[in-house]
């Protein structure tokens, strides 16, 4: 069944990448075009406009609520921040007025032509939003650089949609305080808020956003937006975004973590389709974010379309990555209007997350303007279960796997790259290399901070262990062992820094070998991770990562390391989602049990390992396995096996490769009907023969670090009940795949 889906699914690989169609280019606006100009092209408002006549479900719910706003009032930003019903207030640094505003501007847009005096109530009601938002002095004008600058998200953003879409319920003096009030912010930003020069981030994003589409939305009437325009379109987007995401975002992602990832990642987009709709101006081309965001959050969404992938920053929560409903149907909308022929495959997808997961999870006001603007309920679709069954995620380097696209599947994600956030931000964590599984909803390997955050149904106990987990990774001193991740004892404080590629981080997933029934998977220079302090001298000379996953449940890890002294200690941790028992076997452990039953891992490699268990923050939770080496040989081999059977009796036994040649290690998987042997080599292509002994029987092997593309012989011997099998390189018996892995099976 696995090789016919992925054999069918040969088509829809080219889909996966973001060489796709362009947009459709529309004739430039000149100066002095018509409000709206900012998302509501004319085209797209009359569609809008006849949606509305027909009273689709998103027209009424958004209708309803702007409703609702015209029985309430508005508050000034030092008044009643949360206030009841239909009431308007700030909110935190302005997310209160933000989605408001834009709910009432696109009511209003619509009702001109089909209730023009509703269409004025709604405009009223928008302009009453913008002249609390831009007090100019005061205790009711905000301090643009609270926190650092983060409001100008959604007042500087908030302020430039509004002024677009409300322009004609606008007095001249109105548009004139917006105006003022959107350059003061601008302008504060650019003097003094956080990000304003890196790229990457969540408050960048913001700036990025509200910068570009003001400068559209008050062409003409503001003085400053074509310099403002052109600073944005030549530095901003051309010299810091464009060629800093084509390096680190080339796949999608965000490496802040899906707390701040929804917005930040709308936030750059929104401009490149206010730019399309503003000016006709197409600036896809070598830019593949905002093509490739949409294939990130189909391959890292967990299988029950409830989760987000949960490294990174969190707050706690019953679902701190939640999958956003909004958010799919915007980047649905945005790929259907960019012709990408990706965009079946994402509707279909985004339409099981809308099915899947309630609205309103950044509040009851977010999802319902844009659910009317992007989301088209009669949207082409193509069924997404085709799709190919991994996607790796170049720039943030970054994997994703599973089984099948059921919502009991296994999933697991990989990652293997340098830093990419802003280095100064810190919600990205340091966990390069790490790997984590889950069989549907039941976690078996678990990124630690995300798995603490998340409450246990039923309790709250996610927040105790906020404050625990900041002082672990930012501390003074700190261990920053919440990672599934390599130790050493040495430098202190341990663990990863923030080391971007422009630092000379060379981390990078260098195989990624889909062949159907395995999936192997590479990091190389994980050592380009640390240590965490600059100028410290390292103690970890080289460490590779490789992954080999046997569909549909098994995952053989290989750790190459390599440390400068042999009386470093070094250990690996592995996080997991309940407590390990040792099952009697070596190095062998059951999580969890009888309901609570999560899966097996199991140490093979090295011999003479000390397995320790550990009580993450003495929480009961979530449990950590460290396997240490003693004093040893400066380069250590080591083998570690997860399984998410179904029971402990479904899982495979593993143990190590016996009498093999020196030039690889692996495992033998002993199964009811079968083995399996998974061998890696050393990182470079194996020379020479390899040997190796397994048990008689139908076995699969899957062997790693060969001459790609290259043909290899394969001989067999048998005495005793032990199978001694040869391969040498030049035989006709089978081919290794590209990436340098050989597959085969002996009976």
């Amino acid at each position: 069944m696995t090789r016919r889906v992925v054999a069918a699914s040969v088509v829809a690989l080219a889909l996966l990448g973001v060489a796709c169609a362009g947009p459709p280019v529309h004739a430039s606006r000149a100066a002095g075009a018509a409000h709206p100009r900012i998302f509501l092209d004319p085209s797209t408002l009359s569609t809008l406009r006849t949606r509305a006549a027909a009273g689709t479900i998103e027209w009424t719910t958004l209708k309803s609520r702007c409703d609702e706003y015209l029985t309430g009032t508005v508050s000034w930003p030092d008044g009643n921040d949360y206030p009841d019903g239909g009431s308007i207030g700030e909110g935190y640094q302005g997310d209160g007025y933000f989605a408001p505003l834009l709910n009432v501007g696109l009511c209003y847009q619509i009702a001109l032509s089909l209730d023009p005096a509703q269409a004025a109530a709604y405009g009223a009601k928008g302009a009453d939003v913008l002249t609390k938002m831009t007090a100019p002095s005061g205790g009711h004008a905000p301090n643009p650089l609270r926190d650092s600058g983060y409001g100008i998200r959604f007042y500087g953003l908030g302020m430039a949609i509004g002024f677009d879409w409300l322009y004609d319920a606008l007095t001249p003096a109105l548009r004139s305080r917006v105006v003022t009030a959107f350059n003061r912010w601008v302008d504060a930003f650019e003097s003094g808020g956080f990000e304003r020069d890196f790229p990457q981030g969540n408050y960048f994003a913001g700036y990025f956003a509200a910068k570009g589409i003001g400068a559209l939305a008050t062409e003409d009437d503001n003085p400053r937006a074509p310099a403002m325009w052109s600073d944005w379109l030549d530095r901003l987007y051309g010299q810091l975004v464009k060629p800093y995401y084509a390096a680190n975002l080339a796949g999608g992602g965000w490496p802040e973590g899906w707390n701040y990832g929804p917005l930040a990642s709308a936030n750059m987009v929104w401009p490149i389709l206010a730019a399309q709709t503003a000016k006709g101006l197409d600036l896809l081309t070598g830019d593949p974010f905002a093509r490739a965001q949409p294939r990130f959050l189909l391959y890292f969404t967990w299988p029950s379309l409830k989760t987000m992938e949960d490294s990174d920053a969190q707050y706690d929560g019953d679902n701190p990555s939640a999958t956003q409903p909004w958010l799919v149907g915007l980047e649905a909308g945005l790929l259907e209007r960019w012709r990408d022929p990706f965009a079946g495959f994402f509707h279909r997808f985004a339409r099981a997350i809308r099915h899947a997961q309630p609205a309103g999870q950044l509040g009851p006001d977010w999802d319902l303007w844009q659910d009317f603007l992007f989301w088209d309920p009669k949207g082409r679709e193509n069924d997404y279960h085709h799709l190919p069954l991994s996607y790796v995620a170049r720039g943030v380097e970054m994997v994703a796997v599973r089984s099948s696209w059921q919502q009991d599947a296994v999933w697991a994600s990989f990652k293997g790259g340098p830093y990419v956030n802003n280095p100064d931000n810190g919600e990205q964590y340091f966990d390069e290399g790490s790997l984590v599984i889950l069989d549907g909803a039941r976690q078996l390997l678990v990124n630690g901070p995300g798995a603490l955050l998340c409450n246990t149904p039923g309790t709250n106990d996610g927040s105790q262990f906020y404050n625990p987990i900041y002082d672990d990774i930012f501390g003074d001193g700190s261990p920053r062992d919440l990672f599934n991740v390599l130790y050493t004892d040495r430098p202190t404080p341990t663990g990863q820094g923030n080391n971007l590629r422009s630092d000379g981080a060379r981390t990078s997933i260098t195989r990624f070998d889909d062949a159907g029934g395995y999936v192997a998977l590479r990091a190389s220079h994980l050592e380009d991770d640390y240590p965490r302090n600059p100028g410290t001298a390292k103690t970890i000379q080289s460490w590779t990562r490789e992954v080999v996953y046997l569909r549909p449940s098994v995952f053989v890890v290989f750790d190459r390391t390599k440390v400068t002294a042999p009386d470093v200690e070094r250990w690996l941790a592995w996080h997991l989602a309940k407590k390990p028992v040792a099952d009697g076997s070596a190095g062998r452990f059951s999580v969890g049990s009888g309901a609570s039953y999560a899966g097996e891992v199991q140490t093979v490699l090295p011999a003479g390992r000390d397995d320790r268990i550990v009580d993450v923050f003495g929480g009961h939770k979530i449990y950590r396995l460290e396997t240490h080496v003693g004093p040893a040989p400066r380069t250590t081999r080591w083998v570690t096996v997860f399984d998410a059977a179904a029971s402990p009796s479904a899982a495979v036994v593993a143990s190590p490769l016996e009498h093999a040649t020196s030039n690889v290690v692996g495992t033998v998987l002993r199964e009811a009907t079968r083995n399996d042997v998974v061998a890696a080599g050393s990182g470079e292509a194996v020379s020479g023969d390899i040997r190796y002994d397994v048990p008689a029987g139908f076995a699969r092997h899957v062997i790693t670090d060969v001459a790609p593309s290259s043909s290899f012989g394969v001989t067999t011997s048998s005495a005793g009940g032990v199978v001694t099998v040869t391969i040498h390189p030049g035989g006709t018996d089978v081919t290794s795949s590209p990436a340098g892995v050989l597959q085969f099976t002996t009976s």
